[in-house]
């Protein structure tokens, strides 16, 4: 495992991923095995259940691990790259997010 991801909701947050495998509308969709995929889950609250090597998320979303046993976490939750994050030194928790630069207006 080379990566680390959070929730995007969940700034404190962040799993080990085998590999980010994309990414959805600009967030990343992290690969990850069966432990990681249930320490996620558990974070969000929930609810997640076996049919032998599938998961179930909340009884409608269907995960089936890949030829490697690993899970495509491609659910439509707002995952991050660690390394996305900008860093102010003290923690790697530690982020900040700047807003976006306001139009400049030239001055005739």
């Amino acid at each position: 495992m080379t990566t680390q991801f959070y929730l995007d909701s969940c700034p404190n947050s962040g799993w080990p991923a085998h590999r980010i495998a994309s990414t959805w509308n600009g967030w990343a969709v992290p690969v990850v095995d069966r432990a990681t995929l249930e320490s996620v889950i558990q974070v969000r609250n929930e609810t997640l259940t076996w049919e032998g090597d599938i998961a179930l998320l909340n009884a409608e979303d269907r995960l089936r691990p890949d030829p490697e046993g690993l899970y495509t976490l491609d659910i439509g939750w707002t995952f991050t790259r660690s390394t996305d994050r900008v860093h102010t030194g003290s923690s790697p928790h530690t982020h900040i997010r700047t807003a976006p630069e306001p139009p400049r207006r030239w001055l005739h």
